[in-house]
């Protein structure tokens, strides 16, 4: 749901390029959903092998996050400057 939202409120929308860019907007939020849930499943078992520490915890997830806000910014800047 939350990449058919964004899709439809992009100021992009009705160019060449949206369509493209909604399918794999789409597309990915329904794989991060996925993901979530397989992560959320598999947790009870990963928590079993010991102590876990929030901070390495922490450390992965901002960096995907970090790497994922920049690749957006990258590509948006890219769409923009060529429309």
């Amino acid at each position: 749901m939350f990449g058919y939202a964004v899709s439809l409120t992009s100021p992009h929308r009705g160019t060449e390029r949206w369509t493209v860019w909604a399918a794999f907007a789409v597309a990915l939020a329904a794989v991060s959903g996925g993901v979530f849930g397989y992560g959320l499943a598999r947790w009870p078992e990963v928590a079993a092998l010991g102590h876990i520490q929030i901070r390495r915890v922490a450390a992965y997830v901002s960096l995907i996050a970090v790497v994922g806000a920049a690749l957006l910014v990258l590509t948006t800047s890219c769409t923009v400057a060529n429309p």
